[in-house]
């Protein structure tokens, strides 16, 4: 009897948390560098306005006209904020959903327009934005951590304290249960927002906030999930309901954080 020792005719077996290196992940990798060289320009810039500052004469500001002049001028600065995150979407049976803490704060810039003659502006931020929820096995309580990164893009509009608007990002690095999974297998995120911004000081300089937001996914975390889920073989152990795409969860999130702008 012989034995075959092709290689090739032994099955191989898929491993959905085995990462690959692609042309996207690529495109993500060069994009996340030339973002944080800019906040490292953008840093060095501020540094040396602040020297200047001490080596010339500055205009005297009285305590009338102060509020007015920093709310008359465009605003840029860094923001840093602390998340909660949680599947908004009911799970499969034999699933539960726990409210996870995202490790990494997200940090940015931020920038904001005055609208003239009205206590509103705009407000646009550029962050590297971290999302975490938990699944877990109702039966045995093992938790399984899904923790995901993303480029985020947002436009808002802020009315009297309250802030409106929404967030895309792309997906830049993924990471169940402490393992590596594959960004491609990631959609980007939009989702809308409602926040609340409180400014504790401000002056000519500048103006020191505080901000919370709350934020829902209008789309599914990951591209066609009855297939991707890479937890499909570990919870339920026997399923009695099919694993669909209206399983895919939804993140929705809690942040709440800082940011300082200065007087542009």
């Amino acid at each position: 009897m012989q034995i075959n020792t092709n290689q090739n005719s032994i099955p191989k077996i898929k491993n959905n948390f085995k990462p690959s290196i692609k042309p996207k992940k690529l495109f993500y990798t060069k994009f996340l560098n030339t973002f944080f060289t800019l906040v490292i320009l953008f840093l060095i810039i501020s540094f040396n306005n602040l020297n200047a500052n001490i080596l010339v004469d500055e205009p005297n500001y009285s305590d009338e006209n102060v509020e007015e002049v920093a709310k008359s001028n465009l605003k840029i600065g860094l923001n840093l904020g602390y998340k909660l995150g949680f599947n908004a979407i009911p799970p499969v049976e034999g699933r539960k959903n726990d409210l996870g803490f995202a490790p990494i704060p997200d940090f940015g810039l931020s920038t904001k327009y005055y609208l003239e003659d009205t206590d509103n502006h705009l407000i646009f931020d550029i962050n590297y934005s971290n999302y975490q929820f938990i699944v877990s096995d109702a039966t045995l309580g093992t938790k399984y951590p899904h923790n995901v990164s993303y480029l985020s893009f947002s436009p808002s509009v802020m009315v009297s304290q309250f802030s409106f608007g929404f967030t895309y990002g792309m997906p830049m690095s993924t990471q169940i249960n402490s393992v590596d999974f594959d960004i491609e297998k990631i959609n980007s995120l939009v989702e809308i927002n409602i926040g609340y911004n409180y400014e504790i000081y401000s002056d000519e300089d500048g103006s020191f906030m505080t901000f919370g937001k709350l934020s829902y996914a209008l789309n599914g975390f990951m591209d066609n999930y009855a297939i991707n889920d890479p937890l499909l073989t570990n919870i339920p152990a026997n399923p009695i309901i099919k694993m669909t795409n209206e399983h895919n969860p939804r993140i929705a999130s809690f942040q709440l954080g800082f940011s300082y702008l200065f007087n542009m």
